[in-house]
């Protein structure tokens, strides 16, 4: 059943898109959910046709221009959602006066236009607006090295940003696990800081941070990881598949499940203030050739994902 489920999706996905081509700005009518999407192609385009699938009469689609603009909204549409940082960012500058939900986008990314556009965080939940981050918590990867790596004990975290990191985690004291942080700078070069944590760890945690530093960071983390032999828990797919041992990620259905979830709890009840959503669905990703290589035994991703998620209370 769950083959047949990974198919089907792919196929009801493009069967949207054809069904329900995205709208021109002029087509955009009072009362609708208006997408604002940074590009109307890859992910962008499976998560539109996620979204549009399960209510199809409910949202209009825009994309921002080629110089990623978005041209100023006639009438204000009942709520807008963005679909990446692009677009969150140019539905920011218009400030459009109706409540926003932002997907596909960091929490750093966030945060750096809350700041930029509404002074701080706080200042835009306070004008309606609201995100689901992209980022995976903490502590889903955590749990997921604990399953491969169950001897684990000293393990690193290899973060932009220690205090989002620490937040609302503590690791199994009781076991004797203890975990030590390292900031990655934005230093093209992070050997020194990261080369002693990756060494000693059982495992690292690699969480992203802006992406300049992330993309920088990835490269030299996977190097000293290879000759250390040290397993890597990272935050995307291409991650693991460029030499981690597993990732949790947010997979394009994922981000859907989770704007899904949110728009159907502000219909039930509509929330009274907007805030920050953590990602409830995830994926799970495996590199077999580097458990092999590490000889850490390993099931199925799918088996992981279900543990995971009966962990956290999930069915």
């Amino acid at each position: 059943m769950r083959r047949c489920r990974q198919t089907m999706v792919p196929l009801l996905l493009a069967l949207a898109t054809l069904c329900y081509p995205a709208a021109s700005s002029a087509d955009a009518r009072v009362g609708k959910t208006l997408i604002v999407t940074s590009s109307e192609e890859g992910v962008y385009a499976e998560i539109i046709a996620g979204v549009r699938l399960a209510d199809p009469g409910r949202f209009n689609v825009i994309a921002l221009d080629a110089n990623g603009e978005l041209a100023p909204l006639v009438e204000p549409p009942a709520d807008i959602l963005t679909i990446g940082t692009r677009a969150a960012e140019a539905v920011y500058r218009l400030a459009p006066g109706v409540p926003v939900l932002s997907a596909l986008i960091t929490e750093s990314g966030f945060n750096y236009l809350a700041t930029m556009y509404f002074e701080s965080v706080d200042g835009a939940l306070a004008q309606g607006v609201s995100a689901i981050y992209l980022d995976q918590p903490l502590a889903r990867l955590y749990q997921l090295g604990a399953l491969l790596l169950p001897e684990a004990r000293d393990v690193g975290v290899l973060t932009g940003d220690v205090d989002n990191a620490v937040r609302d985690f503590a690791p199994d004291a009781d076991k004797g696990v203890a975990l030590s942080y390292v900031t990655v700078a934005s230093d093209s070069r992070p050997i020194n800081e990261l080369s002693p944590i990756i060494q000693r760890s059982d495992f690292v945690i690699a969480l992203p941070g802006k992406r300049a530093t992330t993309v920088s960071a990835a490269k030299w983390i996977l190097k000293i990881s290879s000759q250390t032999r040290t397993p890597v828990i990272a935050y995307s797919k291409k991650y693991a598949r460029s030499g981690a041992l597993a990732a949790v990620y947010s997979a394009p259905t994922d981000v859907v499940e989770d704007i899904l979830s949110v728009v159907s709890r502000r219909d039930a009840g509509p929330e009274q203030t907007a805030r920050v959503y953590i990602p409830r669905a995830f994926s799970v990703e495996l590199n077999r050739t580097v458990a092999g290589i590490l000889r850490v035994p390993v099931k199925e991703a799918a088996e992981y994902r279900e543990l995971l998620m009966r962990m956290e209370g999930k069915e």
